[in-house]
């Protein structure tokens, strides 16, 4: 029986695209995809591609290890070898439900406890009856109407976190590059996603405090000097942490679009600048038109039952 630790270094030949096996295969093309067969690479180390030996776990946190060490361990994996698009596409869609699993339990939690979105539509339904019969068509209430739903920021969130993750994989294909390689491309962008699980660490100092000022009504009068120091010092970490997130994330991307795609000094500055659009353009989506649109139909709902 060979060593368990040897194993852990046993090398799968597969299909770059798709994950097949391709040991014993002899086409060209693999037989699952079609995809053309690269014989010149070999086969990859990084840990998450390797999780049938090394366990989901262990291959997980290993990869999410490597990122966090400046890439440079990822990429020294993935040089010149095969990386599955599927295997990647899964890291990353764990990383999305461990982000918004907390997200969503945080403010359902938080709902359960303070009400806070029942007093809101309370405060909406007073603006809008003093707003006059037009107040319903005005932007802000019907956004305000739509966010109140306690189910449209958990969803929100996790399309948010889909947008941020996905779109940047759309840079990573150029049409210079041949097609397994832009395939290759594409799923190493799907690895920079590990770096934003930062935020659940944010996310459970901001709990923590939130929990910790609850318990003992900090806010309801006025702090102590003590008091005041220790939440502005909690609170700013949790905001120091989640804008730190960001930029490692930012840096992230970068770096492993200019290893996978060779690109120039004039690519590697359209996508410093084409990130942070990204990122903008996920939270107006998520977090502005999405609650109006839920806000709209809401209010043609309530008007026709009416």
């Amino acid at each position: 029986m060979p060593d368990a630790a040897q194993s852990f270094d046993v090398i799968e030949f597969t299909c770059a695209t798709c994950g097949y096996i391709l040991h014993g295969i002899d086409s060209a093309r693999c037989p699952e995809c079609g995809t053309l067969i690269r014989r010149d690479l070999h086969s990859t180390r990084i840990p998450w591609e390797l999780r049938s030996g090394r366990g989901i776990v262990r291959g997980f946190f290993q990869t999410i290890w490597q990122i966090f060490r400046l890439s440079g361990r990822l990429h020294a994996a993935s040089d010149q070898a095969q990386v599955s698009y599927r295997s990647a596409q899964g890291f990353r869609w764990i990383v999305i439900g461990l982000l918004a699993l907390p997200v969503t339990l945080a403010w359902v939690g938080l709902q359960y406890h303070t009400d806070f979105l029942g007093k809101a539509a309370k405060s909406l339904n007073f603006a809008m009856v003093a707003n006059g019969p037009g107040g319903d068509t005005e932007l802000g209430l019907v956004w305000a109407r739509g966010f109140t739903l306690t189910a449209t920021f958990p969803a929100g969130s996790l399309l948010f976190l889909v947008l941020v993750t996905g779109l940047p994989s759309y840079c990573f294909h150029p049409r210079r590059l041949a097609m397994d390689e832009q395939n290759r491309a594409v799923a190493l962008s799907y690895y920079a996603s590990g770096t934003l699980l930062l935020w659940d660490i944010a996310l459970l100092l901001a709990g923590l405090t939130a929990w910790i000022q609850w318990e003992n009504q900090w806010g309801q009068g006025r702090m102590h000097s003590t008091q005041w120091l220790l939440f502005s010092a909690a609170w700013l970490t949790v905001g120091s942490t989640a804008v730190a997130t960001v930029l490692i994330n930012w840096l992230t991307v970068l770096r492993f679009h200019s290893t996978a795609t060779g690109c120039s000094w004039r690519g590697w500055l359209a996508m410093l600048l084409i990130v942070p659009l990204i990122w903008i353009f996920s939270a107006a989506v998520c977090f502005g038109a999405m609650p109006w649109l839920v806000g709209v139909v809401y209010s043609i709902a309530i008007t026709g039952f009416n």
